[in-house]
């Protein structure tokens, strides 16, 4: 059962997590490796693409150096068996193939809609981005941070805590993402 006092504290340590930048990252004062700068730089080279004709003057649509500091911050680097520029690589041909013939839509997909999306691209780009269905972990992850507008889950250490401070486990979030009156009832908490 939740309480108002662990919900307000789960709540409190996501926005840090959200605004703060990781302290094992260089310096520990980069803002782009807070989640909120991640999900800004990642989410603006979308934008930009999309804005030029999903061209970036010869360079990758994501930048390396923005997959490179996501393993790291979301403490990924174990589940990646590829290097952060084959994964550029991968987002490119998945990106132009696969997200910008319903890139315009993305904001207004019904809700089942998008979630079959979302749950489709986390499949797709373990295996086309990574070369495994087994990196649907990362897949996930970028995704999340890609597509704000989908429902993706990023289940990080941090965010793992944070369920737990209200009682929720791996198995209720599992759960949820699958049953929607389940996913009602977790949130009437």
């Amino acid at each position: 059962m939740c309480t108002n006092i662990a919900l307000e504290a789960a709540h409190a340590r996501a926005l840090d997590r959200w605004a703060r930048p990781f302290p094992g990252f260089t310096s520990g004062h980069d803002p782009r490796t807070s989640d909120q700068g991640l999900s800004t730089c990642l989410y603006e080279s979308l934008e930009h693409a999309a804005r030029h004709g999903w061209l970036n003057a010869g360079r990758r649509l994501i930048d390396k150096t923005y997959i490179g500091m996501l393993w790291h911050v979301q403490d990924l680097t174990d589940l990646r068996g590829v290097r952060a520029e084959q994964v550029a690589a991968g987002l490119d041909t998945f990106i132009r193939d696969v997200v910008r013939p319903v890139w315009a839509e993305l904001p207004r997909l019904p809700d089942g809609t998008s979630l079959a999306i979302s749950t489709a691209w986390v499949e797709q780009m373990a295996r086309s981005c990574f070369g495994s269905v087994y990196s649907e972990a990362a897949a996930s992850r970028l995704t999340f941070f890609l597509f704000p507008m989908l429902p993706v889950f990023n289940l990080s250490q941090g965010h793992r805590l944070a369920l737990d401070e209200i009682g929720h486990t791996a198995d209720t979030v599992t759960r949820d993402q699958r049953d929607p009156v389940a996913r009602r009832q977790s949130r009437a908490c």
